[in-house]
Order: C-alpha cells, then structure tokens, then sequence
C-alpha cells in the first residue's frame, strides 16, 4: 500500500497525491469505525447517540467530498487549485497553460509556461508546450530555440523534432526542415503528421515523387484526415497522376463536404461536382 509514496519506486513526479491515501486508509477507517464501537459498548453508550455522531461524520465527509470534487470539475479548475496549494509547482503550471491553449487562450497560457520556465527552466515538456506557443505567436525563433533546447534534453521527443521541422520550414529552412521529419519519422515512423509536414516540404522543393510516398503514408495512417487526400491529389496532379488525383479529391470531398478549394481543383480537372 505505501510503495507509491516511500520512494522506493516513483510514479510520476509527484511527492504527494490524493490518490495515494485511497487504499492505504482502507486499514484506518475499519480501525477507528471498530475502535469506536468497542468504546462505546464499554462506556455503555447508548445506541441513538452513536447513531447520531455516525450520521454526523458521514455528512461532514459527504461536504467535503462536495467541495473536493468541485475541483476535479475541468482541468483549469483542478490546475489552478494545484497551484493555490502548492508551492513552485512547474508541473501544474505547465498543465494550466496547456489547458488554456487549447482554449484559445494564448495569452495566458504563456503567463504560466514563463512562471514554469522560471521555477524549472529545462524541463522538455514546457519548452516543447513553450515552442507551441511562439509558433501560433509567428515568433518564430523563439519556437525553434525551445524545440532546440527540448531536444537537447531529450533527444528522443518526434514531436520536438517534427514542430522544429515545422518551424524551419516556415522560415524556409528546408533543408534542416526535412533533417527533423525524417529524424521524428525515424523514431516514429507512423507519425501521420511528420509524413505529412515532410511531404509539404519536398512538394515545396518540387521533389514530387517524395511527396507522394509520404503523402500516401500519412493518409493510410490518418485515413480519416481529408487535408492529407487534398494533399496527395496535389502531388499526384504534379505528376500527371489524374485519375487517381480526383479519386483522393472526391475522399476529401466526401469527409469534408464544404471545402471550396477542393470542389474548385475538381472543377478545374473537368469533375463536375454536385452542390
């Protein structure tokens, strides 16, 4: 029961958690429940009293589970009560901010990744969520010094590798831009989203047989994606590749019915589509 929190094996970074308490109170709760009862046949309580202090301390653990659980209601609440009670704690920090993100809510989000960053500065997971930030900011450098940064901590991270390549590639850094794609590939090689950023890149650099290998790869691996079949019929067009090329049209089409771009690259192969 006490294994989790004695050190001798770590789950997690976390020296405390409620859910450590769980099992091991199991032993306690019998305990005391018991020892009571043995008190109060010896002192010879009566039975309503006992009731009544029962029913007295099963409502005030029924409150308190209220309000703990109240915290437990999204993450931004559960991250921001961390906070309240925790001192330095970049892991909650960076949770926050994560969470925030996905909000939209960028400008806060950077607030807790910096607090982070301050407390713990070479921690992979903030300087990965950090290089996310900068890069939907446009800023781009700093992205590509913390992706840097993250990767020289943990080199093994394809999703550093492939956000830099990114990075890069927005800057026209192509060729170190391809040197992380195939690197995050090679340590993940069913990345869907590597194939695809790799193949933007060689379609870019006009290597068309390249991005149509990857392109076809990131499709089989995200077949649900219809931005990777637009992707592949704009490689397979460049090589002349028609029947195939409105065959992943009309899937992108299919899976997502309102794209106009699409409809107008069909049109424009002599595909009529319906409206």
């Amino acid at each position: 029961m006490l294994v989790p929190v004695i050190g001798l094996v770590q789950v997690g970074v976390q020296a405390m958690a409620d859910r450590y308490t769980y099992l091991p109170l199991t032993g306690i709760f019998i305990l005391l429940v018991w020892g009571v009862g043995i008190i109060g046949r010896v002192l010879k309580v009566p039975n309503p009293p006992m009731f009544f202090l029962a029913v007295i301390i099963l409502a005030a653990c029924a409150w308190r589970t209220r309000g703990q659980l109240g915290y437990w209601r999204d993450n931004e609440t559960l991250f921001r009560h961390t906070i309240a009670v925790t001192k330095g704690n970049y892991v909650a920090l960076n949770n926050l901010g994560s969470s925030l993100s996905r909000q939209g809510r960028l400008g806060e989000a950077t607030n807790y990744y910096l607090e982070s960053l301050r407390i713990n500065p070479d921690n992979p997971d903030v300087l990965y969520n950090w290089g996310n930030a900068m890069t939907r900011l446009g800023r781009l450098d700093e992205a590509i010094s913390s992706y840097r940064h993250a990767l020289q901590i943990d080199p093994k991270r394809d999703d550093a590798l492939n956000n830099l390549g990114f990075a890069l590639a927005a800057q026209k850094q192509f060729a170190d831009a391809i040197e992380c794609f195939e690197a995050a590939l090679k340590l993940n090689p069913d990345y869907a989203d590597a194939h695809n950023n790799l193949g933007t890149v060689l379609f870019m650099q006009q290597q068309f047989d390249g991005a149509v290998q990857h392109f076809r790869e990131a499709v089989r691996l995200d077949p649900d994606n219809p931005q990777l079949y637009a992707n592949l019929a704009d490689a397979l067009v460049k090589q002349a590749q028609i029947p195939e090329a409105v065959r992943c049209y009309q899937q992108a089409l299919r899976l997502k019915p309102g794209d106009l771009q699409v409809r107008s690259k069909l049109q424009a192969l002599g595909v009529p589509v319906a409206n």
